[in-house]
């Protein structure tokens, strides 16, 4: 089943590659990552684009000024039928699913 992960982003440079890591370690990855970023103003924007330049089932958007808006932006464009949420300045643990 296409699975899309979608999270929304402010000014995480300092966080966002150990959540794309985190994501992209999982057993089951995602078949997409939708990242809405809202207007950051520092290099988070760069590194998504980094994992994306690397292959990484990544796409950046942006859109929304909060968390709520940029979340409904991130579903807005997300192609897979179940849809999962995390935030930003985290990481996911590792899941097994068998």
């Amino acid at each position: 089943m296409h699975v899309s992960l979608i999270c929304t982003v402010k000014n995480e440079a300092d966080t966002i590659a150990a959540l794309l890591d985190s994501m992209l370690a999982q057993t089951r990855r995602p078949a997409e990552i939708v990242v809405n970023d809202c207007g950051s103003t520092d290099a988070t924007a760069a590194i998504v684009r980094g994992f994306i330049d690397r292959g990484a089932p990544v796409r950046l958007i942006a859109g929304g000024f909060n968390i709520s808006s940029g979340r409904n932006n991130a579903i807005r464009h997300a192609h897979g039928p179940l849809i999962a949420s995390t935030d930003a300045g985290l990481t996911l643990s590792l899941i097994h699913i068998s």
